[in-house]
């Protein structure tokens, strides 16, 4: 339980999972008890990421955020973690992507949709997201960033668009 990201790269070659969770309320124990336990089923995403090591990261008086690769918008590594990493009890496959609008004009809109199968064993939920990147402009633009996302439940079994 932190408010920040941990160095973890040891403990992603020598463990399965990291259960992480920011400091929640009253009911948090309870909560990681489910998850733990197998009750519930720990669908959470994350909402920084989680870089390799302190060598891989800027000097901490650094502050040109771009040229250093200070967010996750222009660092240059390889995260451990990236913005929006988790897993799931549950097993999911994406598949039928459609993009109905090749490009993104200014003030545009882009539909898209996917259809998310859940081919495990068991139910849960799955956060389909969306990335997008600039190319072609006249700065350097973030490498991506997130523009959407949406929590999708299903049975196992079952698919949905």
């Amino acid at each position: 339980m932190s408010s920040y990201p941990y160095a973890v790269d040891w403990a992603d070659a020598h463990l399965s999972a990291v259960l992480w969770t920011s400091h929640g309320g009253q009911e948090t124990g309870r909560a990681l008890a489910a998850v733990l336990l197998g009750a519930a089923d720990p669908a959470g995403r994350l909402p920084q990421t989680w870089y390799r090591g302190e060598d891989s990261l800027p000097h901490p008086l650094d502050y040109d955020i771009i040229k250093a690769g200070w967010t996750y918008q222009y660092h240059r590594s390889a995260p451990l973690y990236p913005f929006g990493h988790g897993l799931s009890y549950a097993d999911f496959t994406y598949r039928d992507l459609r993009l109905f609008s090749p490009v993104l004009v200014q003030e545009g809109a882009v539909d898209v949709s996917v259809t998310l199968a859940n081919t495990g064993t068991r139910s849960g939920s799955e956060v389909v997201q969306l990335y997008v990147r600039a190319v072609g402009t006249r700065y350097e633009a973030p490498g991506s960033g997130s523009r959407t996302s949406a929590r999708c439940g299903s049975n196992q079994g079952t698919a949905g668009r």
